[in-house]
């Protein structure tokens, strides 16, 4: 398993296990997102990995996005849900296999609303360092 695979899978089980989470999207945490999803739901977005050598240790710089899409509460609903995605992920002790996570830091967030003109999608970007083990 690579570092960025086993970020994306700690990062979902941290999220499903975040009782705040969890209970906004009643534990629908998903690898994509997926049309005929029950609303709300998280989804992973576009992923960006980029390998990175200091002093010796080898890791990746890990880019990523959470997409938050709600039906009900609009706008801040949606933001609400990615904030507490935030708050989840940084205060997560994320473990992998080959790998130490030294950290997962939220970074901005941007929503708007979809061509439907029902469904608010939140888009929260987050950095990850992972050293290799």
């Amino acid at each position: 398993m690579s570092l960025s695979d086993g970020l994306q899978a700690a990062a979902i089980a941290a999220l499903k296990a975040d009782a705040d989470v969890a209970a906004l999207v009643a534990g629908r945490v998903l690898e994509e997102a997926q049309a005929a999803s029950v609303f709300p739901y998280l989804a992973i977005g576009p992923w960006r990995a980029k390998a990175w050598n200091a002093g010796g240790e080898r890791g990746e710089e890990i880019v990523f996005v959470l997409q938050a899409f709600v039906r009900k509460g609009g706008r801040g609903a949606a933001l609400n849900l990615i904030g507490r995605c935030g708050v989840a992920l940084d205060g997560a002790a994320l473990t992998i296999e080959g790998g130490r996570v030294v950290g997962v830091f939220f970074q901005d967030a941007e929503v708007a609303l979809e061509k439907d003109k029902q469904t608010w999608r939140a888009m929260g970007r987050f950095r990850a360092l992972v050293e290799q083990t």
